[in-house]
């Protein structure tokens, strides 16, 4: 039995302990695949932190920038890893202070990503969902990375 789900192996562990991702034998000899746990909440249970869509000023055409507003001293942390949606890789880029949108509190700084989208104040609040997830969670599948186990 898995030591983690308690499930009867062999199989990935989806216990409360693995955040998102366990290792899974793949054609290359060992995939990473996203197997959701029951620690794993629904997107929409977080409130996204605020962000604002513009046009990307000097981009290319039908390019959008959102701009997140995040708490000071997070957006080092943020810029680290790349956002995903549907399959996409958004980088996160660190503001500047001299570029800083109306609006910024002083208690906080600011991150964008640039993107091409159909629908972009959509894709802007996904990504702003997750990155209100990762600041909830700073550590992510990182800190349950020494429980989580293959059975």
């Amino acid at each position: 039995r898995c030591p983690v789900s308690g499930g009867p192996g062999p199989g990935p562990c989806i216990g409360p302990a693995c955040a998102m991702a366990v290792a899974t034998p793949g054609a290359s000899g060992g995939a990473v695949a996203a197997v959701p746990g029951p620690a794993a909440a629904p997107e929409d249970d977080i409130e996204p932190v605020p962000f604002e869509v513009a046009d990307e000023v000097g981009g290319e055409s039908g390019q959008s920038r959102a701009t997140f507003f995040v708490p000071k001293g997070s957006a080092a942390k943020l810029v680290m890893q790349p956002l995903q949606k549907g399959g996409a890789v958004f980088p996160l880029q660190r503001g500047k202070e001299g570029e800083a949108p109306k609006g910024l509190a002083a208690d906080q700084e600011f991150v964008y990503a640039v993107f091409i989208s159909p629908r972009p104040e959509r894709t802007a609040d996904a990504l702003a969902r997750r990155i209100a997830r990762r600041l909830a969670d700073p550590d992510g599948a990182g800190a349950a990375a020494g429980e989580c186990v293959v059975c």
